[in-house]
């Protein structure tokens, strides 16, 4: 098995982009499974994944009055992500099913390979702490 990682960085996102980039990134992981996507958003905003209720998870109204956007993504679950202009960044992993012999394991290694990307792009002492699942 080959134990090449591609690292795509999107600094300056647009909310749509995270609906765009689900469908490329599972076409690219049959070609190369190994992969850490980093996104940083231009603008303030929620993604609703494709199973959230929009009225138990949103509060439509603060996010008009907050100049929140509101996306949903097509197809892909993941809960709903909260992103912020100023601080966020998404991070997406691409792996083999197989690759990890659980998801304990998965964590920790790819604490270590987001610090290391993290590295690579200028962020001085990047850090991963791991929450351990029960």
């Amino acid at each position: 098995m080959v134990n090449e990682w591609r690292l795509t960085y999107i600094p300056d996102a647009d909310m749509l982009d995270t609906v765009a980039l689900g469908g490329p990134a599972v076409e690219m992981q049959k070609k190369s499974p190994m992969g850490l996507s980093v996104v940083g958003f231009k603008e303030t905003g929620v993604s609703l994944g494709f199973f959230q209720d929009i009225d138990t998870e949103v509060d439509l109204e603060k996010c008009k009055e907050h100049g929140v956007r509101v996306i949903r993504r097509l197809g892909v679950g993941g809960g709903t992500i909260f992103v912020d202009k100023n601080a966020s960044m998404a991070v997406g992993l691409l792996y083999y099913d197989n690759f990890f012999p659980d998801m304990e394991t998965a964590f920790h290694k790819f604490g270590k390979v987001i610090v290391e990307a993290y590295k690579k792009l200028g962020v001085k002492e990047p850090w991963y702490k791991h929450i351990r699942f029960e």
